[in-house]
């Protein structure tokens, strides 16, 4: 699943192994294959929430500048 919030998207997806036992999200700006950020969740509905939370950051405060990733 993929959540567009311009410029930055957030892709969420089942982890590899059996389905449904762990979600995560990824967040970058669209058009770069830089990480911003990922998050772990229990399930889809929290990764989607995760995923929501940290775009509504990114665009309040803009990417972390000059730091490593957040995982």
């Amino acid at each position: 699943m993929k959540i567009a919030r311009s410029p930055y998207q957030a892709k969420v997806t089942p982890s590899k192994g059996k389905r449904g036992s762990l979600w995560f999200c990824v967040i970058s700006k669209e058009g770069s294959s830089d990480i911003l950020a990922r998050v772990d969740a229990p399930n889809k509905e929290d990764a989607c929430a995760a995923a929501l939370l940290e775009l509504a950051r990114l665009h309040a405060t803009g990417p972390l500048r000059g730091n490593a990733p957040r995982f």
